[in-house]
């Protein structure tokens, strides 16, 4: 298995984006960013500390812009 990129992980660390977010396979919230980019650069890979699966999340996944 992949291990988690300390410069990705310290990066991510401070970005408000990737905290809180829950495992899709195990809904478990130790999780940790993997790489930046995932299948595109759309996606982040992330790693379930809780069921050790990986899994790509959509960046600003659950954010969406305003309405005006």
């Amino acid at each position: 298995m992949s291990e988690v990129i300390p410069e990705a992980k310290a990066s991510a660390a401070q970005d408000d984006d990737f905290r809180d977010i829950p495992c899709p396979f195990c809904s478990g919230k130790h999780t940790a960013v993997m790489s930046l980019f995932g299948g595109n650069a759309g996606e982040v890979l992330m790693h379930c500390g809780d069921c050790g699966t990986a899994f790509h999340w959509i960046k600003w996944q659950g954010k969406l812009p305003p309405h005006p």
